[in-house]
């Protein structure tokens, strides 16, 4: 093979590996995390959650939760839903959530929507457990992240393909990544780091989107101890 052939074929490999890799990631940010799927639950059954902030009355978290079968409170747009975003904030802050780095219309927005839905206040209570645990991880990444997904009403929960327990119809759940997304990796070893330590307490659910490269992050807390997508392997892994 001459010297000019072989460049020639080098650079079409290089292209070949480059599209295959965009692909691959393409199909990962696409893909529909939900912790409907694919679940595998872990046999430690979950321990008294470590004592936090949100131990008042008001405050406290069932596990497992039970299953609040209510709509959303309200759906609309960030205008319509000022008073009642002030409410939920209030509450989250009442449970121990400190909203230095999201905001609750964060929490509710509905992204192909572009609208913002409350959850009914029963689940408030869940909401601030998950986001407190979220905290905690926040602030040791100390990165910004972006919520891709939070809260979802009934309607919109069908429009993205979620299944019909999704932990995300119970406020409970959060879909995030890093901002920049070459740290993602990072953000999800800082979660099995947190997932080990407190997810049995938390009935805590954990789903890592791609392996050996982390592209989305899903949690959940108070349905069951239990991890699906790639985390198995995130786990093994160690």
């Amino acid at each position: 093979m001459t010297t000019r052939s072989t460049l020639l074929w080098a650079a079409g490999g290089l292209a070949v590996g480059t599209a295959v890799a965009y692909a691959t990631t393409s199909w990962l940010r696409s893909r529909p995390l939900d912790d409907g799927r694919l679940m595998e639950p872990l046999d430690t059954k979950p321990t008294k959650p470590p004592a936090s902030a949100t131990t008042d009355e008001q405050c406290d978290v069932s596990i497992p939760a039970p299953w609040v079968d209510e709509d959303a409170l309200d759906r609309g747009s960030r205008a319509e839903m000022e008073s009642l975003h002030a409410e939920l904030a209030d509450a989250l802050r009442g449970c121990g959530a400190k909203l230095r780095h999201v905001t609750v219309q964060e929490l509710t927005y509905l992204r192909q929507a572009n609208e913002y839905a409350i959850p009914p206040r029963k689940l408030w209570r869940r909401m601030a457990k998950t986001v407190v645990l979220w905290e905690g991880i926040r602030e040791e990444f100390g990165q910004p992240i972006v919520i891709n997904s939070a809260y979802r009403d009934r309607a919109y929960n069908r429009v993205v393909g979620g299944q019909d327990k999704s932990q995300h119809l119970q406020a409970s759940a959060l879909d995030f990544e890093a901002q920049q997304s070459s740290l993602t990796t990072t953000l999800a070893k800082i979660v099995l780091t947190r997932f080990r330590r407190v997810g049995a307490g938390e009935a805590m659910g954990l789903g890592i989107a791609g392996f050996p490269q982390a592209s989305y992050i899903h949690m959940d807390t108070g349905a069951s101890y239990r991890v699906f997508y790639e985390t198995r392997k995130w786990l093994d892994a160690r």
